[in-house]
């Protein structure tokens, strides 16, 4: 299992790689390795996938103020 700190840094370099296709790249890693009985795998990418989720999901819209 991955630690925490190596899933965000996954999630990131996916960002980078793919951009807004990285949710994609993530979940589709995440099934075929589930799929090929490789379970820790996939759910070593279902947290990356959540990583990438939240993340976008805390992006200020441009409205909001950064301090």
């Amino acid at each position: 299992m991955l630690s925490d700190v190596d899933v965000w840094r996954s999630a990131v370099a996916l960002m980078k790689r793919y951009g807004a296709n990285a949710g994609f790249e993530a979940a589709k890693r995440a099934e075929h390795l589930q799929e090929s009985a490789d379970l820790e795998g996939g759910a070593n990418w279902v947290r990356i996938l959540r990583a990438i989720e939240r993340f976008r999901a805390e992006r200020p819209d441009g409205s909001e103020r950064l301090h």
